[in-house]
């Protein structure tokens, strides 16, 4: 009778433990999730202010100023303003760079 109230003793540890178990899991993947929107959400920030910026540089541009004089202008490096100034190749309706 007392190994019987043991083992059902222990097997209800064990189910707790389990469960516990389940639960830190569920958590988890939850947080992942959670997580991976709020990932998905900051990319797609930065993709619109990299638009922004870029629309702006193309009018820095329009008025004559060089790469270099934009660049100076707004405390970014050549290359950067030459890859934001860019018209992107789809999106905004802007059609193809060009």
């Amino acid at each position: 009778m007392l190994l019987a109230k043991r083992t059902a003793r222990e097997r209800g540890i064990l189910q707790k433990a389990e469960r516990r178990r389940k639960a830190r899991i569920d958590e988890a993947a939850a947080d992942v999730y959670v997580r991976v929107k709020a990932r998905a959400a900051a990319q797609q920030a930065i993709r619109d202010a990299e638009e922004d910026v870029g629309e702006a540089l193309r009018r820095l541009l329009a008025e004559k100023l060089t790469l270099k004089e934009s660049a100076e202008l707004c405390a970014l490096t050549v290359s950067e303003v030459r890859k934001l100034s860019r018209r992107p190749l789809q999106g905004n309706g802007n059609g193809p760079a060009g």
